[in-house]
């Protein structure tokens, strides 16, 4: 099933939403009744009893593991890793919207990363907000535009981008990772019936790995040395949340991360133009991007946005690596050429190309930074 139509499908029926009402006690007393004896607390007597009716009516709306209504793939004794998937990957698309809230730290060697990021898609447009380094960045793609329009904020400080809307809605909605780990691992039976959100669901947890491969595609790694996971699977038919812990050697270098991905509001979920689109629109830094014709240079044309100071660190990835400062600035209508010299070095130029530059090759990464904001970043391939 083609992932782009995730927005025109019908609606799936919602998951199992469990409330109960409560019924409260009151009292009314006579003019003659004195004030305190209105506002007396309940006997201890009707407490109990409103207590045990408040327990016993929650215990009858939380299933058990007998009366969980499991959606396809998912029993109480096992789960079938692919027919779950494909359950949970169907129920997505019908769903029509969906909201992903993605918790994740990363670490390698000494260094620590963290990433926390909620990816709403919907077919009225699709937000994402990412919070790592001290930014907040949202990231705003309104429907059937080639364009995303990004605010990043610091709390004191607010910058704009205009990129390519080129975020596939599997991606968004982590369906890969889904597989991987759905696939890549093995299962014990249903453990306990849990509430995530206003729904319940029933947790699996990993017993080994079936699929080393198909695990590491979560992780990339030469090898994989630790993993656990836990799955919490909703009866409407989707893996509600999904917890793992892993480490791979990469490098001669151990990576380990630790992340929880939970899926809410299936069907539900609603996004709205947010209030700073006309600033981005103005002041987003926008560039139209192409391999010089021998292809030793990417050529950035500036067609939106504030000047970009000359102090703004760029970085260059593609058959070598090269990093430093523009040493110019550019304006709108500039055209900026980066490339790496023989020696290793950044090559950089505003709207005349450098002597030099070696061959970057069929795969290029590019990079422009003004301290804590990202300005641009892309891939090219040719």
């Amino acid at each position: 099933m083609d992932s782009d139509n995730l927005g025109r499908r019908a609606l799936l029926a919602k998951g199992l939403l469990v409330s109960s009402a409560l019924a409260g006690c009151s009292s009314t007393g006579s003019t003659e009744t004195p004030a305190t004896s209105e506002t007396a607390s309940p006997t201890a007597t009707e407490t109990a009893t409103e207590t045990a009716t408040e327990t016993a009516t929650e215990t009858a709306t939380k299933p058990t593991l007998e009366e969980f209504s499991y959606p396809e793939g998912a029993t109480q004794e096992s789960i079938i890793a692919g027919t779950l998937f494909t359950t949970h990957r169907a129920a997505m698309v019908a769903g029509e919207s969906a909201t992903v809230e993605i918790n994740q730290e990363t670490s390698r060697s000494s260094s620590t990363q963290s990433l926390d990021q909620t990816n709403s898609y919907t077919a009225d447009g699709v937000k994402t907000i990412t919070e790592t380094g001290g930014v907040t960045e949202t990231r705003w793609a309104p429907p059937e535009e080639e364009l995303a329009y990004v605010q990043m904020d610091t709390g004191f400080e607010q910058r704009y981008r205009i990129g390519d809307n080129q975020v596939r809605p599997e991606a968004l909605l982590r369906l890969r990772l889904f597989e991987s780990i759905t696939q890549g691992a093995e299962w014990s039976n249903a453990k306990e019936i849990i509430e995530v959100g206003d729904e319940y669901a029933a947790t699996y947890e990993s017993t080994g790995v079936a699929n080393e491969q198909q695990v590491m595609n979560a992780l990339f790694g030469d090898s994989l040395s630790e993993f656990t996971a836990t799955i919490a699977v909703s009866s409407a038919g989707y893996i509600k949340r999904i917890s793992y812990e892993m480490a791979v050697e990469r490098d001669q270098r151990t990576v380990e991360q630790r992340s929880t991905i939970t899926v809410d509001e299936v069907g539900e979920t609603t996004v709205s133009e947010p209030s700073w689109m006309s600033t981005a629109q103005e002041k987003g830094v926008q560039f139209e991007y192409s391999k010089t014709d021998d292809g030793q240079f990417v050529k950035l044309e500036m067609v939106n946005g504030t000047e970009i100071s000359a102090q703004t660190d760029a970085n260059i990835s593609a058959e070598g690596y090269a990093f430093g400062q523009l040493g110019e600035s550019v304006s709108e209508g500039d055209v900026l050429y980066l490339g790496i010299s023989e020696s290793g070095e950044l090559l950089s130029g505003v709207n005349s190309r450098p002597d030099g530059g070696t061959a970057l090759g069929e795969f290029v990464f590019v990079d422009l930074r003004a301290g804590q904001f990202t300005l641009f970043s892309t891939e090219i391939r040719t």
